[in-house]
């Protein structure tokens, strides 16, 4: 797991002024909850934290205080597959603070199906944007071993998506570009009961039992905690929280319509095994200095 690696290092002026919608930040451990985190740590004036359950919101804002008392931070429940909610609460950001910056397409929940269990329902994707967008897509759209066909169809449409809406934003000079996460420790797998079904709940939970959960869930599924290589590695949502918040801001200007694969190297490292019998460690280098 992630040490300092998870630590954001970003200027607190980066995002100066900036307003930002984040979707699927509901969570007590996410993806969604540590772009927010991030995004008031490089400066932010305000934060839009949406999610079908409502319970760890307070929790949220607590934590924004002591990272910058200068951003408002807001937790909306939101059912990101409604057009009306969704385009409702655009709009109360735009008329309330005269723009709206920032848009990161986070939500998502994980139900893994097979192909005899599919339905049409788990297949369509409608993205919406706005502004400088962010989205977070997964490997699992890049290489079709790591989730079922709808989740890796819906992923692979999101990529597709973001590569085509480079070219239809760049008149508005709206930059577009997606994460695709390898495995993150996050409560994605707690919170899928209730996405799935689109209910709006409120209900809490600690970072520690999510973790307990995640890492039980791969212990049962015979994943091991530990790594031989890094990239096996499972990495923390504060990881993706930085590379997204790098994405939005003006570091990355001239980066537009591209995905970036953060797992550590498993999608390059899957065959290393099969293919080179075991990796050594490189040897140091034998200076002399003089």
């Amino acid at each position: 797991m992630a040490s300092n690696l998870n630590k954001p290092s970003f200027s607190t002026t980066l995002l100066a002024g900036k307003v930002a919608l984040v979707t699927g930040a509901g969570s007590q451990l996410g993806i969604g909850r540590s772009t927010c985190l991030a995004l008031m740590a490089a400066g932010a004036a305000a934060v839009y934290a949406t999610d079908l359950n409502s319970g760890n919101f307070e929790s949220l804002q607590k934590a924004a205080a002591a990272i910058n008392s200068e951003c408002r931070v807001e937790g909306r429940v939101l059912d990101v597959t409604s057009e009306e909610e969704t385009l409702k609460l655009i709009t109360e950001i735009t008329r309330e603070h005269g723009r709206f910056d920032l848009y990161f397409p986070n939500a998502g929940y994980v139900d893994v199906k097979n192909i005899n269990d599919v339905t049409s329902v788990q297949i369509d994707d409608k993205p919406s944007s706005s502004g400088a967008i962010v989205v977070t897509a997964s490997v699992g759209g890049m290489n079709g071993k790591y989730a079922d066909m709808p989740y890796c169809t819906a992923k692979a449409a999101a990529i597709g998506m973001v590569r085509s809406a480079c070219i239809q934003l760049s008149k508005s000079n709206i930059r577009i570009n997606a994460i695709a996460p390898g495995f993150v420790a996050t409560s994605l797998l707690s919170s899928s009961a209730y996405a799935q079904k689109g209910e709006k709940v409120s209900q809490a939970g600690t970072e520690e039992q999510a973790k307990a959960d995640f890492f039980g869930y791969r212990k049962a599924q015979g994943m091991s905690e530990d790594y031989r290589y890094y990239f096996e590695r499972v990495a923390m949502p504060e990881e993706m929280a930085n590379i997204s918040v790098f994405l939005a801001s003006d570091l990355a200007s001239s980066i537009n319509g591209q995905t970036i694969a953060a797992d550590s190297g498993m999608t390059e490292g899957a065959l290393a095994h099969e293919c080179l019998g075991g990796i050594p460690e490189v040897l140091p280098l034998e200076i002399t200095l003089n």
